[in-house]
């Protein structure tokens, strides 16, 4: 009932929500194993307007929990793509594993990245 009711909640909210916001929360459902066909979905949605003012770690960890999530948005991992080869050079070692991982894990090649 607790996630149920967060995930309720956060889609009510899910325009205010900012790119900090947006990765912690799909980052704590893909630790809880949490699906919810709702927000899973709007946090894509929601990430794709916001993916400019993505940090590489937001990157990182949005992919990596879209990964353990199983979930495939292909223009949203084409747009983490992108953004991570924009920022190529301030992605920390950690956020490079996670990313590669991530784009293996859900079968989504980018040349840009190999």
């Amino acid at each position: 009932p607790l996630l149920e009711g967060i995930a309720n909640a956060a889609m009510l909210n899910l325009d205010q929500f900012q790119a900090q916001n947006l990765t912690n929360m799909v980052w704590a459902l893909a630790k809880l194993c949490f699906q919810d066909a709702r927000l899973i979905p709007g946090i894509a949605k929601r990430s794709m307007l916001l993916i400019a003012e993505f940090n590489p770690q937001h990157l990182s960890n949005t992919s990596w929990a879209l990964a353990s999530l199983l979930y495939v948005d292909v223009p949203l991992m084409n747009a983490i793509a992108t953004a991570a080869m924009q920022r190529i050079d301030d992605l920390k070692p950690q956020d490079l594993a996670n990313t590669a991982w991530a784009f293996a894990s859900l079968r989504v090649h980018d040349t840009r990245l190999l």
